[in-house]
């Protein structure tokens, strides 16, 4: 008995051994993770010196095993290949300088550990997108954001990370939660390919979401998208409208409720009409306010001035880059658009006191009944 205890050593002591350095090892990874980064490393002095971790050090010969040995174990995948150098989670600089991208090709001096750092997931900059995303998110309460965004900064980036955006608030009039659940539903329709039924709903006198109608309505639910602070569905209605007849349509999703999935398969999207099979950046252009009918070219003057220069930014806030310039005078400068009627020619309105629409007639035809609404209800007589 005593003899296989001196040749395989005690079962306990190998265990408490292995415990330790266990512990070691993950006391030693946290605390880099809180307290290190690629532009904040730290030395086996500092670390001594700290008392949260000084206790899980071990001597020197330990300590520089111990980093060398992780770093191998964190950077290598399951075939003991090299990671690519961004893929690496603990850093030094002996092993940077041997298996890096700019490596010096060195002497193996692995064992030489200084300038200890644990490399993030998510540089900075893509923490702080993260974080504005979930500050401006619709779908997130301030609350939910925040909490969120505690946890980031706790698990994803060092305590050196300085946040370089202000206290974004969620001010849009929506039931988060609400909206919350309807888009898990339609996520999951779309990934079915399934259609849905659903009841649309307006607000009331008494701040309440009423039913439009009576009965639900069945979509072919095909894109979700986002558009000024509103989630929209973008598919085609079903009930009883013929297949050559199908077109686009687009649901405000916080307005519906009751949505269930139906075991009816959606209407392919090469079958509606005015339906993109790819969702490209123009369909916000092209459909001003989420308005649904298809699109037209529409000529525009525009007269909005600073100085001696023609203003573009309301334009391009608009569209972004999806218009043309055709010519410049004196009287400014015209551009042609493609967008729905109903958008362009409510847009128009909006912004008529530096606008023009020139062309086709038919835009400058509803923009005029519409004006002469106006005057009507507001006692202007036509001269």
């Amino acid at each position: 008995m005593d003899n296989k205890k001196t040749m395989h050593g005690n079962p306990h002591n190998t265990n408490k051994s292995n415990s330790i350095l266990l512990e070691r090892c993950c006391r030693l990874i946290e605390y880099l993770k809180r307290n290190t980064d690629k532009n904040h490393t730290i030395t086996q002095a500092k670390l001594r010196r700290d008392p949260e971790i000084s206790n899980y050090i071990g001597s020197k010969t330990t300590f520089n095993n111990m980093i060398r040995s992780l770093a191998i174990a964190m950077n290598t995948d399951s075939w003991d290949n090299m990671k690519p150098e961004d893929e690496w989670r603990l850093v030094y600089r002996a092993f940077k300088n041997f298996y890096g991208d700019n490596a010096d090709c060195g002497d193996d001096n692995l064992r030489f550990v200084k300038d200890i750092y644990y490399n993030h997931i998510f540089t900075e900059e893509e923490i702080t997108e993260i974080i504005t995303a979930l500050q401006v998110s619709k779908m997130t309460d301030n609350e939910t954001a925040e909490r969120i965004i505690h946890k980031i900064k706790k698990e994803l980036v060092s305590n050196h990370y300085k946040e370089f955006s202000c206290r974004i608030f969620n001010s849009e009039n929506t039931d988060s939660e609400k909206l919350k659940e309807n888009l898990t539903i339609l996520q999951k329709a779309i990934i079915l390919g399934r259609q849905i039924s659903y009841m649309l709903n307006y607000y009331d006198s008494k701040k309440q979401l009423i039913p439009v109608r009576r009965t639900k309505k069945n979509v072919s639910p095909h894109y979700i998208v986002a558009n000024e602070g509103r989630f929209y569905l973008i598919g085609c209605f079903e009930n009883g409208i013929k297949d050559e007849e199908k077109k686009l349509c687009i649901i405000r999703i916080d307005l519906m409720s009751d949505i269930t999935i139906e075991s009816v398969a959606v209407t392919p999207k090469h079958h509606i009409r005015a339906l993109p099979q790819i969702i490209k950046n123009e369909f916000k252009s092209q459909h001003l306010s989420m308005s649904y009918d298809e699109p037209i070219y529409v000529t525009i003057r525009i007269t909005k001035r600073i100085g001696d220069n023609i203003n573009h930014t309301f334009i391009h806030d608009s569209f972004g880059d999806d218009y043309t310039l055709l010519k410049s005078d004196s009287d400014g400068d015209i551009i042609k658009v493609r967008c729905s009627e109903f958008g362009i020619v409510n847009w128009a309105l909006q912004y008529s006191d530096c606008v023009e629409v020139i062309e086709p007639e038919k835009i400058r035809d509803e923009i005029k009944k519409k004006i002469k609404k106006l005057n009507e209800k507001y006692g202007l007589k036509e001269k």
